[in-house]
């Protein structure tokens, strides 16, 4: 191989990709090109070229779905976002905004496109997780709404493969993006729903018994819940009327 593979990673690329096009006498060999496809974009890893690594990685997911390999498919469209999600954070350390414009929607697309995988086949959980770095990716880069959006939907996920905690935690983490960009609508349907995740876990915590600590920490956060939704009723008021409350919106926050 070439001493730099960035240089010639279009020939090198193209070569694979030409040599799984179908034809009326040939077979494709999809696990021999995915194969190749993996092994190059490790090697383009390993020299920093994260966007060149990307495309190989998305080309072997299509290889893995015309093997009837979801699972591995998925695996390697979350790689690839998470490669340019790498990308990314060090462009902004950098200020190089072109790149930022450029990779973002890309990282999103291959978070979405593994996502979709995991929710067919019903696993929960890894599109759970997934949501969750693609909503600290939207919020890291100030897309607050959607980041917002994407918490919520990793709580739901998580709440449905009954990971309850986790569940409560990524709420959390949706509602101050949710107060941070003034939604405070949005903000009030995050705590509602928060409040019936509590009291489903206290639910389960009578049927269970969990000790005094535990059991009054639950206590605890709800009326916690309930504070932060009158606030932020409170707030929503304010703002529809007009006037910008800094003070109370920083406080819940602060909470």
């Amino acid at each position: 191989m070439e001493p730099s593979l960035a240089h010639g990673f279009h020939a090198e690329f193209q070569r694979i990709q030409n040599a799984m096009k179908k034809s009326l006498f040939k077979r494709v060999d999809y696990a021999g090109s995915c194969s190749e496809l993996l092994e190059l974009g490790a090697a383009l890893r390993r020299e920093g070229s994260a966007p060149n690594a990307a495309m190989c990685l998305l080309a072997a997911a299509q290889c893995q779905k015309a093997l009837e390999n979801a699972t591995a498919a998925a695996h390697c469209e979350a790689q690839a976002g998470q490669l340019l999600s790498q990308e990314l954070h060090l462009a902004a350390a950098g200020v190089d905004d072109a790149t930022f414009e450029l990779l973002l929607p890309d990282a999103a697309r291959c978070y979405l496109g593994a996502i979709n995988i995991y929710l067919e086949h019903e696993h929960w959980s890894l599109a759970g997780n997934l949501y969750a770095e693609l909503a600290g990716l939207m919020s890291d880069f100030g897309h607050l709404m959607d980041a917002s959006l994407y918490y919520e939907k990793a709580a739901h996920l998580m709440e449905v493969d009954r990971a309850l905690a986790m569940a409560e935690t990524l709420l959390d983490r949706a509602l101050r993006c949710r107060i941070q960009s003034r939604d405070y609508d949005g903000a009030i349907q995050n705590t509602s729903n928060t409040l019936i995740l509590l009291h489903r876990r206290l639910s389960k915590s009578n049927v269970i018994g969990l000790e005094g600590g535990n059991l009054q920490g639950l206590y605890s956060r709800i009326a916690h819940a309930q504070v932060t939704k009158v606030l932020l009723l409170a707030l929503a008021q304010k703002y529809a009327e007009g006037v910008c409350h800094p003070c109370l919106a920083l406080l819940l926050l602060c909470a």
